[in-house]
């Protein structure tokens, strides 16, 4: 079916059993796409995974929970059928709380476990409604309900409910039917489920994250399917080209395609970075990497390095004024920032603009600024900028995955730091960034 349904250019998602490399088994949520060029034809697949083991044991322990509430209401009601003295020596040697009520929800008999969880005697519940007991408006009208309900439509019924204190009770309510196919009186079986209940936080936490980790998996796709196809064809362009005409071209000719590859590559590669950090950051398994580092020389060198890469149609300048010569630095998370902010800059000016780095120490905190000439983010744009793949509609023509400003966030975030921006129309934007310095090292994971 998985293979069926990808060759035909369709997007599978599924959940399967899988092995780690240590042997260990694990549940996954899949979702496999093909990834097509221009001409529609299959040309890689992406996948996007996520590890689903906790939903799934917390979904195994809340069934098997289930299954023995159930098992209990049967062995008591088979119980219950034999003879009352068998039941009454059963309902007085259990944890679960029994208790038998008459149509005006008056109890006719509870056992001493009930009496535990509400510090009422047995004595004083004999006879009287949760009303006359003094319990909540809510708790009184759900024991109401289903009481009512079980009288009149000879049916089980079931309420959970919370004490003051905190405990869950689950109840279930069934109907003791007579000869005559009458209902003499209701029997409820309960059971403290305070952990059953922690359990189905934690359940319904596991599957809100998992429906925002699926919604991130289908905006990806759809990045992916769409940034992807340009520097693909461009690829195969470029080969194709190198194919047919390369023994004829001179050697500039050839070296021009060369470039385009490279570029094209380069482009690659750094979609899939964004994806991969964006990702990992989302599950918290992306770690800051600190160590002593000569601070100037490590800005030095990744501001050189992009202005190879990405530097020719833009006059980049830095200025650097550090007090000290080394810092214990994440410099994984330095460069992703700086990269960033600078390509972010490139990508949003026009040709020959100028854009500036300019790194300082200030009161113990590194500052990091990216100023351009840019086309400016707009008032409506602006609280927007930082959301996961959001494109402003004037740049949305220009590649990009609409990841970078969204990873630079949450970086400065793990880093304890912040990140402002100032902006205007058609004049530029100058980012700010704002890291306390760590004076000793740091393992983070």
């Amino acid at each position: 079916e998985l293979w069926i349904t990808i060759k035909n250019g369709g997007v599978w998602k599924g959940e399967f059993y899988n092995r780690k490399k240590d042997g260990t088994f694990y549940w996954e949520d899949a979702t496999i796409t093909p990834l097509l060029d221009e001409n529609k034809n299959i040309v890689n697949f992406c996948a996007i995974k996520t590890d689903i083991t906790q939903r799934k044991k917390l979904e195994e322990e809340l069934k098997v929970y289930h299954e023995q509430l159930e098992e209990l209401v049967h062995q008591k009601t088979i119980a219950l059928r034999e003879s009352e003295e068998r039941y009454k020596t059963l309902a007085e040697n259990t944890d679960d709380l029994i208790v038998i009520f008459d149509r005006n929800f008056r109890h006719i008999y509870i056992n001493c476990t009930v009496e535990k969880y509400t510090n009422i005697k047995t004595k004083d519940f004999i006879g009287k409604t949760h009303r006359e007991l003094g319990f909540s408006e809510e708790i009184c009208e759900l024991w109401e309900d289903a009481i009512s309900k079980a009288f009149e439509t000879k049916s089980k019924q079931h309420i959970q409910y919370q004490l003051p204190d905190g405990t869950w009770l689950d109840w279930i309510i069934l109907p003791e039917i007579s000869e005559q196919e009458t209902v003499k009186l209701v029997d409820a079986f309960g059971r403290n489920i305070t952990n059953m209940k922690k359990m189905e936080i934690a359940l319904s936490n596991a599957l809100e994250k998992e429906k925002e980790l699926n919604a991130l998996k289908d905006q990806l796709i759809a990045t992916i399917s769409h940034e992807f196809r340009t520097p693909l064809t461009a690829i195969f362009s470029s080969v194709d080209l190198l194919e047919m005409f390369g023994d004829k071209w001179s050697d500039k000719k050839k070296k021009e395609q060369f470039e385009q590859i490279r570029r094209s590559i380069k482009k690659l590669t750094g979609m899939l970075d964004d994806v991969t950090q964006i990702s990992r950051l989302e599950r918290g398994k992306l770690n800051l990497e600190f160590e002593k580092t000569n601070l100037q020389k490590f800005i030095g060198d990744t501001f050189k390095e992009f202005q190879i890469l990405f530097g020719k149609n833009h006059k980049l300048t830095k200025a650097i004024k550090l007090s000290s010569k080394y810092y214990y630095v994440a410099k994984n998370a330095l460069t992703t920032i700086i990269n960033n902010l600078l390509l972010n800059a490139v990508k949003y000016s026009p040709e020959g603009s100028s854009i500036k780095l300019t790194v300082e120490e200030v009161d113990n905190t590194l500052i990091f600024t990216v100023t351009d000439e840019g086309f400016g983010i707009s008032k409506e744009d602006s609280d927007k900028i930082f959301d996961e793949f959001f494109r402003a509609n004037k740049t949305s023509h220009i590649p990009g995955t609409g990841l970078g400003l969204t990873i630079v966030k949450s970086f400065v975030e793990r880093l304890n730091g912040s990140i402002e921006f100032e902006s205007e129309l058609n004049k530029g934007t100058t980012f700010w960034v704002k890291i306390p310095i760590t004076n000793e090292p740091e393992n983070e994971s």
